[in-house]
């Protein structure tokens, strides 16, 4: 009497081999009244054991062999990478044996074996679950977490010219970032949010100033740089006064020229005599 193999994985059949002599009723478990010798197949959907009966008269004999049947295993379930930035996509792949039936959360029923690629929507991760089912309503979960990731912000330019600036002058704050959201700019006493990139220009402070620009990414990460601003104070009342100074020199110059008269007609006529003599 022998059953093979004694180890099956769900929905596979087993064998079932026996042979009897001197018995006039011969019975399997499973299989009810068989021959007195014969090959059966059999698929268990659990852990089972088969008894042969042999029985002639009052005399009975058993035999017992025992298959058991293995339950669904998850052997891989990985995400390629296992984080991600918003928006990006990861490779989600599996391998299960001994199922009768797959599913993963989300994407349905699928193969035992495969591959997919999966955008999360959640802000900040996405769990992925696989079921297995097997003979007998056996069932295995696993369940894995895609981390969805935000860069922290950074400057790739950062700008202030011209550095010194005079005092009654403008000066012109430039910059670009990654992975930032908004940019904070804080000149002297003032302070606004801005894009991530681009330049303004302002009035240069009385004095010399810091600044500061404060880049922010969606998680809230905060990245800030910072620059000296130099000023060269310039006095007003002296640059107008010399202006003034040079209008009026310009003025009188001016006047000096338009005042001036050629020649006499008669020295030029002498000069003219003399020159023929």
């Amino acid at each position: 009497f022998e059953v093979t193999p004694a180890r099956v994985s769900g929905n596979q059949p087993v064998t079932v081999t026996w042979r009897v002599k001197n018995a006039a009723q011969v019975s399997i478990s499973e299989l009810g009244k068989v021959e007195a010798s014969g090959t059966r197949k059999f698929i268990p959907n659990k852990d089972t054991t088969l008894t042969l009966t042999a029985q002639n008269g009052s005399e009975r004999e058993t035999d017992a062999r025992t298959v058991s049947v293995l339950g669904p295993e998850v052997r891989e379930f990985k995400l390629t990478p296992p984080q991600v930035k918003k928006g990006q996509s990861a490779v989600l792949s599996w391998n299960v044996v001994n199922a009768t039936e797959v599913s993963i959360d989300g994407l349905g029923t699928v193969p035992a074996r495969g591959k997919r690629t999966v955008t999360p929507r959640d802000e900040t991760s996405a769990t992925y679950v696989i079921t297995a089912t097997g003979a007998g309503g056996l069932t295995k979960s696993a369940n894995i977490r895609l981390d969805l990731v935000t860069p922290r912000p950074e400057f790739t330019q950062f700008e202030v010219t011209p550095n010194p600036v005079k005092s009654n002058e403008q000066f012109r704050i430039i910059w670009k970032t990654k992975n930032a959201s908004v940019v904070n700019v804080q000149y002297g006493q003032g302070a606004e949010d801005s894009a991530p990139s681009g330049e303004t220009i302002k009035p240069a402070p009385p004095t010399g100033t810091s600044i500061t620009l404060t880049a922010r990414n969606d998680a809230g990460e905060q990245v800030a740089v910072s620059k000296q601003l130099n000023v060269t104070l310039v006095d007003e009342a002296a640059v107008a006064a010399a202006a003034a100074e040079k209008a009026a020199q310009e003025n009188a110059a001016g006047t000096s020229a338009s005042g001036q008269t050629g020649p006499a007609d008669d020295d030029i006529i002498d000069a003219e005599i003399v020159d023929e003599g």
